[in-house]
């Protein structure tokens, strides 16, 4: 028997597949020489790649040769090959790069370009060969305001500066070379324009240097600076930068100068109107600078003397006396004095248009003596205050420089030393006395005997401070002291008399002194007399009873259970009688207040917190009090004052405040057990910082002496909050019979606001929780549904230094 057996013997899979290169670089248009692959184990049936090769290059499939020349430049690229027979395949990573050709034959359309400053450059696009350029660029750098563009070639812009004939490289280039064009370009400047100097008009002096003058030009630069007609002597014009300078050397009339500046483009000019002054004159001098006359005196000629420039006019000031006068072209100082003057300070000014010089003369005439002095009385008779008017004398003969008078004219009247004049009023009575007055100047004197008697006048215009006065029944009177416009009294009198308690003065007119009895309006009249005369005036005056006054209950705050008999409040009130009690807001129902006593009794009927204004009046006014009423179970939180001493140098100091908790006697079960209570105290974290709590004495005895089931402490900005519940099984609980020790709180200070501080701080703490988070607050709780809100005393606070 027989059988067939079909047996298939496949070849191995291809293995290492290679190529003689892994990474291959071309050019556009160049060939690629064959690449053949080797292959160990099986033979290949066939190759492919992926991605296909660029144009123009291609892999035999049958023997896995790549071969042909680059058309397109093409990016690096990894292609995988790969060998394949019927058992398998093997791959090989091949990477191609074909670049671009090199750019070639780069070309503008002009080889010199010509350029005027301010000249739009029309665009210049270049052109070039073989492969696209990726960038171009320029060396050296072109003219300020041309620019090439780097991705275009094109060359644009505005010259804005002048530049010598230059040649630039511009240069084409991508990856693979470039390529160079050889551009000349030159800018030639603007003609200069707007030329302008600091001054267009300058007014100089001989000898006086000139601050150069330096003149700014726009458009283009200057080569030449000239000037028509030349500057005056002495002055320079720089030819180069246009500068005019130097010192004049002699007076010129004003001219204009046209000043030009070019170049080889054009030029510019502008005008300056220059005037040389000559040098101003100097050491002006007179050979007498003091001159003496008497009226009438001649004066010999005086001619002055000068240097530096010369002198075109004099002049005087003040004028000179009357007679004499100054030539205005020579100066000479001449003439015959008419009038005395006295001594008189003249100032000669010589000038020209540059300046002046001075001289000071001094000039004096004198007068005749004076002679036959009188006034158009020889005795005065005066009235104290009462104004004489001018008494004025009359002199013959010369001027009079000097009056005087012995002895001193009596007080109030004025004695005019320049004028002799007599004018006021006497201030004082006196009898009759002689004066000497004299008349005096530098040629003599002459004098008269004067009688002067001072008369005390009557008293007038009697006023009081207060025409008007209302006064209360033991208070003691301001007292009230009369005035008079004039004279002296010499006794004062009152109709009808004062009232009870009241003095009157008969000297003074003082009214002085402590009314004892009501009394109504009286008006009474007051004289005041001398020997000369009398004034009166009316003085009203009525004695009024008092009104009450410094009203105050034995509290200012009336803390007090329900349904609990107040112990009645007896206000006390000081000066006036009572005549009405009264209370605005009413008070609690089942409180009152006694209409007649002010007395506040009664029980309250409901709980609640009300403030009350307790007044109590007569017929003269009323005085008022605010009194606080809590009707509620009471229970006080307060603790004793808190005194710290700190160090000055540093600052710091320390001290611990035991809150206190104390119930009201009058309280329904007094002492009533508590479950638990809260409490809150506020300190100012400038001055303080919280140190620490402890529990108080009356809180560790609890429970058998471990103090409370729950204790918390919670810290807040400027607070420390505290709460305590007694027992969870109600086991024990707290009284506040006496003053019960809840809490004892740590403070330290704040050092660095205390350090230096020699003064020492003071303050108060309130109680409450400035917050609202956590929820606590001061609060007392009685059991599981009821609380009490306790009444607080602010702490007070004193830090001292040590």
């Amino acid at each position: 028997a027989t059988t067939s057996i079909q047996i298939t013997v496949s070849p191995q899979p291809p293995c290492d597949l290679q190529y003689p290169v892994a990474a291959q670089t071309l050019v556009v248009g160049e060939a690629l020489p064959v690449q053949l692959p080797t292959n160990a184990c099986g033979a290949v049936d066939s190759y492919s790649i992926s991605p296909a090769l660029p144009p123009g290059l291609s892999l035999d499939q049958i023997s896995g040769g790549i071969s042909g020349t680059a058309l397109d430049p093409a990016a690096t690229t990894t292609h995988v090959i790969t060998a394949t027979n019927v058992s398998g395949e093997s791959i090989f990573l091949w990477t191609l790069t074909v670049q671009p050709l090199a750019p070639c034959d780069l070309s503008y359309p002009l080889t010199v370009l010509l350029l005027d400053v301010g000249d739009t450059l029309t665009p210049l696009s270049p052109t070039t060969g073989c492969g696209e350029p990726e960038t171009f660029t320029v060396t050296p750098a072109l003219p300020s305001g041309i620019v090439l563009d780097p991705d275009s070639g094109i060359l644009a812009g505005i010259a804005l500066q002048d530049q010598e004939a230059t040649s630039y490289q511009l240069t084409a280039s991508n990856v693979t070379g470039q390529t160079s064009f050889g551009l000349v370009i030159e800018v030639l400047p603007q003609a200069p324009c707007d030329l302008v100097y600091p001054s267009a008009q300058l007014t100089l002096q001989v000898a006086v240097a000139l601050a150069d003058q330096v003149p700014s030009v726009g458009c283009g630069p200057v080569s030449l600076y000239q000037s028509a007609p030349a500057l005056p002597a002495g002055l320079i014009l720089d030819t180069v930068s246009g500068v005019i300078s130097g010192t004049p050397t002699a007076a010129h009339n004003s001219a204009s100068y046209q000043i030009e500046a070019s170049n080889s483009k054009g030029v510019t000019t502008t005008s300056i109107q220059i005037t040389v002054l000559p040098q101003p004159p100097c050491d002006l001098q007179y050979p007498v600078v003091d001159i003496v006359l008497t009226v009438g005196e001649a004066l010999a000629p005086l001619a002055p003397t000068s240097g530096c420039g010369p002198i075109d006019v004099y002049t005087t000031i003040p004028p000179l006396p009357a007679g004499l006068s100054i030539d205005l072209e020579t100066g000479i100082i001449s003439g015959t004095a008419l009038l005395e003057s006295g001594r008189s300070d003249h100032v000669v000014i010589g000038g020209n248009a540059s300046g002046s010089a001075s001289a000071i003369i001094n000039v004096t005439v004198n007068p005749a003596a004076p002679c036959d002095l009188q006034y158009s009385t020889s005795v005065l008779s005066l009235i104290v205050a009462e104004d004489i008017g001018v008494l004025i004398p009359t002199v013959g003969c010369g001027a009079v420089d000097v009056w005087s008078v012995a002895p001193a004219l009596p007080v109030g009247l004025i004695f005019d030393a320049t004028s002799g004049t007599i004018s006021g009023a006497a201030t004082s009575a006196q009898d009759p006395i002689e004066y000497l007055i004299e008349a005096n100047n530098v040629s003599g004197s002459v004098s008269t005997l004067l009688t002067i008697e001072v008369l005390e006048p009557a008293p007038c215009d009697l006023q009081y401070p207060d025409a008007d006065l209302v006064l209360i029944v033991g208070e003691v009177v301001d007292l009230q002291v009369p005035v008079v416009g004039c004279g002296t009294p010499s006794e004062f009198s009152i109709d009808p008399p004062l009232a009870a308690g009241l003095t009157f003065d008969s000297l003074t007119g003082a009214i002085e002194g402590t009314p004892s009895q009501q009394t109504a309006q009286t008006t009474h009249l007051v004289t005041a007399a001398n020997s000369i005369g009398a004034t009166s005036t009316n003085l009203t005056i009525e004695v009024i009873g008092l009104a009450p006054c410094d009203l105050q209950y034995s509290v200012a705050v009336l803390a007090h259970p329900a349904g609990v008999a107040v112990v009645p409040l007896i206000p006390q009130v000081a000066c006036g009688a009572v005549e009405l009690w009264s209370v605005t807001p009413a008070l609690p129902a089942g409180l009152q207040i006694d209409p007649l006593t002010g007395i506040l009794s009664g029980q309250a009927l409901t709980e609640g917190d009300s403030l009350h204004l307790i007044r109590a009046e007569n017929e003269f006014g009323f005085v008022e009090v605010s009194l606080e009423i809590l009707i509620r179970n009471i229970f006080l939180f307060h603790a004793e004052p808190l005194t710290i001493g700190y160090s000055v140098a540093t600052g710091q100091g320390s001290g611990s405040l035991a809150l206190l908790c104390q119930e009201g006697s009058a309280n329904p079960g007094y002492p009533t057990p508590l479950a638990g209570i809260s409490l809150a105290i506020q300190y100012d974290p400038l001055l303080l910082e919280y140190a620490g709590v402890d529990q108080g004495a009356d809180l560790l005895s609890l429970n058998g002496g471990t103090g409370p089931d729950f204790w918390a402490v919670n810290p807040v900005d400027g607070a420390v909050l505290i709460g305590a519940l007694v027992s969870f099984t109600f086991g024990d609980v707290l009284v506040c019979d006496g003053d019960s020790e809840i809490a004892v709180v740590q403070f330290e200070t704040n050092a660095a606001n205390l350090q230096g501080n020699a003064s020492g701080v003071s303050g108060m703490m309130p109680w409450g929780n400035p917050g609202t988070i956590p929820p606590l607050d001061n609060l007392v709780v009685v059991d599981g549904t009821t609380s009490v809100d306790p009444i607080v005393v602010p702490v007070p606070l004193q830090l001292t230094p040590q």
